[in-house]
């Protein structure tokens, strides 16, 4: 008897506290309807079957637009949350957002339920809900658009140094033009892609107060070939070379006399290869005289040895020369002219004739060996400098695939094209025979 006694008591008791819960329900909704407006999400910490939740669960919840605390995990079931804990586990607001002005704005704010990954948030309804690696997508894209409007809310060119050494580049191209054709050129770039292709609203006075004046454009065009003569200097000192050579070439073009003068060296590609070198020193009228041309020689030299000497720490001559064999300035008078200036010692006069004495006996050689090279004649040797350069061509223009692609279809043409088989017979039959027994 005792014991169901105690039954019937402790059912009354669980009745009881189930009574009690929901008078503190009801007695919550109305305070919170009464007062500031609320919103809640509730996620479980572990989902049985069915879809129904249990065990503990996480609470995030907002009241009159101000979030509150994560309440960590709570069991839930059987449970009453009061309002006087929601407001107490809220987080603090900042100064410039307390206020009655401000508490009244938060009241008024809408929120909607949007989706967050594989859950749901709020979001006030004058905002998006965004991810961090889309935002920061579009932040980039404003601030590329706030960078190039800034290129011409100013009374002048604002373009950077790097940006101006590249207009200078291109603008070498433009040979002959004058400097107000470059600048319209430029114009019509920019209005081209700017306010016709992508649509900026940009006035004429902006694009033109934006692009460099004509005395800005010699400073880009100084500022380059200091540039280029530094890094050619340093370059030179990489490649330990101590000996150059000097190339010039006259020519008359766009009625127009040009003097065209080049310093060579040997030094390294980027694969640590011997190679050789080049480096156009400048472009000018000079003249048609030996004299005239070693005096314009001499200006372009000086300049550019007293720098390369600082850079390099040591002397650096110049030791041979090549240039026309016929003409007032041809290199057989230029040559004495520039002994005499002191651009080129006496010593100078020696290399050519090594280099002659070296290679003149491979070209003898070659010649009773193969026959004679040059234009019309088919020999190994132009062949193989044929095939090199052809394969040098294919492996700039194509990839390793494309390069090893484009030999599998040659070698599928000889082996099952007629033409090309007939073609190899009659023009490389030993190639042919080599072919076919390796095939």
């Amino acid at each position: 008897q005792f014991r169901e006694l105690d039954g019937v008591l402790s059912e009354i008791e669980r009745l009881q506290q189930e009574i009690d819960s929901e008078n503190k329900m009801a007695s919550v909704e109305a305070s919170i309807g009464e007062g500031a407006e609320g919103m809640a999400a509730v996620s479980p910490g572990s989902a049985a079957e069915g879809g129904e939740s249990q065990g503990k669960q996480t609470m995030h919840y907002m009241i009159s637009g101000v979030e509150g605390k994560m309440l960590g995990e709570i069991d839930l079931e059987g449970r009453v949350v009061l309002k006087e804990d929601l407001i107490k586990n809220m987080h603090s607001l900042p100064n410039e957002m307390v206020g009655d002005g401000n508490a009244s704005r938060r009241v008024n704010t809408g929120y909607r339920r949007v989706n967050h990954g594989s859950g749901e948030s709020w979001c006030p309804n004058s905002h998006i809900l965004l991810a961090k690696n889309r935002q920061n997508e579009i932040m980039g894209h404003h601030n590329l658009v706030k960078k190039t409007g800034k290129l011409f809310d100013h009374s002048q060119c604002t373009i950077g140094d790097e940006a101006k050494r590249w207009m200078a580049a291109f603008d070498m191209h433009a040979y002959g033009a004058s400097d107000e054709g470059k600048v319209m050129a430029h114009a019509g770039a920019l209005s081209a892609f700017l306010t016709v292709q992508l649509g900026y609203k940009i006035s004429p006075g902006d694009i033109g107060r934006a692009l460099p004046s004509r005395a800005t454009q010699a400073s880009m065009e100084f500022n380059l070939a200091a540039d280029c003569l530094i890094k050619v200097c340093h370059e030179i000192k990489k490649d330990k070379a101590r000996h150059l050579g000097l190339i010039t070439d006259h020519g008359h073009r766009g009625d127009q006399d040009h003097f065209v003068k080049l310093v060579i060296w040997a030094g390294f590609d980027e694969d640590e290869n011997w190679t050789m070198k080049y480096f156009c020193l400048d472009v000018d009228s000079g003249g048609h005289s030996a004299l005239e041309a070693a005096v314009a020689v001499k200006k372009s030299v000086t300049a550019f040895q007293d720098l390369l000497n600082e850079v390099v720490g040591e002397r650096v001559e110049i030791k041979v020369i090549t240039g026309d064999s016929g003409g007032g300035a041809k290199v057989q008078s230029l040559h004495p002219a520039l002994v005499d200036c002191d651009v080129m010692d006496l010593d100078s006069q020696l290399k050519p004739c090594g280099l002659h004495g070296g290679v003149k006996p491979l070209e003898r050689a070659c010649v009773e060996t193969v026959g004679a090279q040059g234009i019309g004649a088919r020999t190994p040797i132009q062949l193989s400098w044929l095939f090199v350069r052809l394969m040098k061509y294919l492996r700039t223009s194509l990839d390793r695939k494309g390069l090893d692609d484009l030999w599998k279809s040659g070698v599928e043409a000889l082996s099952t094209n007629p033409t090309w088989q007939r073609q190899a017979k009659e023009h490389s039959q030993h190639g042919q025979m080599g072919f076919d027994s390796d095939s």
